[in-house]
């Protein structure tokens, strides 16, 4: 989850002048970048999640006018 949600959901609250809800936000994304490219560049490789596809292996071919 990033910040974003709990930020938008929160910054409407009282006190919290509107003017800042973007750079609170790009604060915020800016941070979470960084870390990112930090941990790349130790590592020196492109970190994706593993991804497994679990569904039909295949499927019949319908044409669109059948659908």
């Amino acid at each position: 989850m990033t910040g974003s949600l709990p930020f938008g959901l929160s910054a409407p609250r009282p006190g919290l002048e509107s003017d800042l809800f973007a750079p609170i936000f790009t604060t915020s994304r800016i941070a979470g970048w960084t870390a990112n490219l930090l941990e790349r560049y130790a590592d020196s490789r492109l970190i994706r999640p593993d991804s497994e596809y679990i569904g039909p292996q295949e499927r019949p071919y319908v044409p669109l006018a059948a659908r």
